[in-house]
């Protein structure tokens, strides 16, 4: 079998007689598992007929893929599309009842609006006689509070006199010492500190 016997022709000389050797005349191939026509030795999937190397097998793979990802979208646009023919039909397939007549007893139509509007309108006004009634009760009790007395207004006596600074030193009635700038601004002495404090006149 193996080319030991003359009788039997190898013509390829790879150890594999021509009866038996799909390829006898290439040396390195010999079978043909999936009979695609390519030898096992250089099929990347001898035993796939349509794949003879990776990049078939992978291609094939994505196609495969994108067909089924191109179907499951068609398949959602469709559900959509029912749900929203459903929802409009549904939609108009609501009666609409309209009693433009009035039963023996019962008033007309458009007196019930007009009624209805009428109940609107002194629901409306009961809030603003009550709101008012409360703003007056405010404005009484304003009227009764005493006065506030003005805040006091600090100026130097007449005839005091300017010292060398351009100021005014004083004390009033109470013995607390005050001092009028050039500019007007009134400053006031603190005894527990000895310092100036800014005073602001009103």
């Amino acid at each position: 079998k193996y080319g030991t016997n003359p009788l039997l022709a190898d013509t390829d000389n790879d150890g594999y007689i021509d009866s038996d050797d799909i390829f006898p005349n290439d040396t390195s191939e010999w079978e043909d598992s999936d009979g695609d026509g390519k030898g096992d030795n250089s099929d990347s999937h001898p035993g796939l007929k349509y794949f003879q190397n990776d990049f078939q097998f992978v291609l094939s793979i994505l196609v495969s893929i994108s067909i089924l990802v191109i179907i499951g979208f068609l398949g959602v646009i469709g559900l959509r599309k029912n749900k929203l023919d459903e929802r409009d039909a549904s939609e108009e397939e609501k009666p609409t009842i309209e009693v433009d007549y009035a039963y023996e007893g019962m008033p007309a139509v458009n007196e019930i609006g007009n009624q209805e509007l009428t109940d609107v309108e002194s629901k409306d006004e009961k809030p603003v006689v009550e709101e008012m009634r409360s703003t007056s009760h405010i404005d009484a009790l304003l009227d009764e509070l005493p006065t506030p007395p003005k805040p006091q207004k600090i100026t130097p006596p007449e005839g005091t006199p300017v010292n060398e600074y351009g100021q005014k030193v004083w004390a009033d009635e109470t013995g607390q010492v005050w001092c009028q700038n050039s500019d007007d601004s009134i400053l006031r002495h603190d005894a527990a500190t000895g310092g100036w404090v800014q005073f602001h006149n009103y």
